[in-house]
C-alpha cells in the first residue's frame, strides 16, 4: 500500500511479523476484521470500542463523562481501546510472547479504531446513535446519517472528482502533505505528549466537526446530495482522514521508556490508508483502508 513507507524499518517489519503470512504484509486486507468480527459471540464485548456516545447537544468529549458501555463499564469506548492496544503493542517484542494478549489482533483492532475515532460520527449524540437513526437519503438511495459519513461522502467524491481513478486520488492526497494545505499542519499532527492527551484530542476534534458539520441543518427523511451540503462536508471529512495518518499514537520503542517519549512510529493501518475507499463490498470502511486491488 503506497503509504506503508511511512513507517520506520522497526515498525513495518514488526506489522510484517505480527500479520498472517497470507496477506502477504499487507495490513489493509485486514483492517475491516474488527467490524466483521464484533457481532460474534467470542468478540461481541468489543462492540462498543468502536464509538463514543455524547450527551445530546454538548458537542464535547469529557472522558470520564463519556468513555463507558451502555452498562456503565469505564474505558468501553473507542478512545479507551487505543490506550489499550497502544499499550499492549508497545510491549511487543519478536523473539518473544505475551500470552496475556494476541498481538496481531491488538494491531488490527488499534488499526480499525484509529479511523473510528477520527470519523466524526463515531463520537455523536447519544439519542440517535451517532446518526445511525437519523433516516435519511444520499442522492436516490436510502441511508442514515451515520453511513453517510461512514461511505457516502468519500464513494462520492472518488466517483465525481476522481472518476474512481485510485492513482489520482493517491497523487492528490500526497500532494496535500509534500507542498500542499496541510503541508504546514504536519509538525502539530505528529507531537503527542501522552497517549491520554493523544485520544482526547482525537475524540473532541471529532465531536466538534460533527457539531459543526455532521448534524449542522439535517433532518431525519431529508435527502442529501450535492446542493445540500455534500461540498462543505468534503473538506473537513477529507482533514479528518489526512490526520488519521500522523495522529496514531503507538510508540513502538526498544525499552519502556519510549512509550512516553512523545515521538512515535506507528505500525498501523491510517499511515498508508488515509482517504477511504476500501472495498466497496464491505457495508463499513471508517478504518480508512485503501484497499486498492480490489477497489472497482
Amino acid at each position: 500500500m503506497w503509504k506503508q513507507n511511512l513507517l520506520n524499518h522497526e515498525a513495518a517489519h514488526a506489522v510484517k511479523m505480527l500479520l498472517p503470512e497470507y496477506v502477504n504484509g499487507d495490513l489493509s486486507a485486514l483492517c475491516v476484521w474488527p467490524d466483521q468480527v464484533r457481532h460474534w459471540y467470542k468478540y461481541r464485548w468489543t462492540s462498543p470500542l468502536h464509538f463514543i456516545d455524547t450527551p445530546d447537544k454538548a458537542c464535547s468529549f469529557d472522558y470520564e463523562r463519556d468513555c463507558h458501555d451502555q452498562h456503565g463499564v469505564k474505558d468501553m469506548c473507542v478512545a479507551g481501546a487505543i490506550q489499550n492496544f497502544t499499550t499492549q503493542l508497545s510491549h511487543y517484542r519478536e523473539g518473544t510472547s505475551d500470552r496475556r494478549h494476541n498481538m496481531t489482533e491488538a494491531l488490527l483492532f488499534l488499526s480499525h479504531f484509529m479511523g473510528d475515532i477520527h470519523q466524526p460520527m463515531h463520537v455523536g449524540f447519544t439519542s440517535d446513535a451517532g446518526g445511525n437513526t437519523i433516516d435519511l437519503r444520499w442522492f436516490r438511495h436510502k441511508s442514515n446519517l451515520h453511513h453517510v459519513w461512514d461511505r457516502e461522502i468519500i464513494l462520492t467524491a472518488a466517483k465525481e472528482y476522481y472518476a474512481k481513478d485510485v492513482n489520482l486520488l493517491e497523487e492528490d492526497i500526497e500532494g496535500n502533505f509534500t507542498d500542499g494545505i496541510w503541508s504546514d499542519d504536519l509538525a502539530s499532527w505528529r507531537e503527542c505528549g501522552n497517549i491520554f492527551s493523544c485520544v482526547n484530542k482525537f475524540a473532541t476534534e471529532s465531536i466538534n466537526i460533527a457539531c459543526k458539520w455532521g448534524y449542522k441543518d439535517v433532518e431525519a427523511g431529508e435527502t442529501l446530495s450535492g446542493g445540500h451540503g455534500f461540498k462543505p462536508w468534503k473538506q473537513p471529512l477529507a482533514e479528518m482522514q489526512g490526520k488519521v495518518a500522523y495522529d496514531t499514537p503507538l510508540w513502538w520503542g526498544p525499552s519502556p521508556d519510549t512509550a512516553h517519549s512523545g515521538r512515535f512510529s506507528a505500525p498501523g493501518c491510517p499511515f498508508f490508508a488515509l482517504f477511504l475507499l476500501g472495498n466497496p463490498r464491505n457495508h463499513h470502511l471508517s478504518c480508512f483502508c485503501l484497499v486498492l486491488d480490489q477497489y472497482a
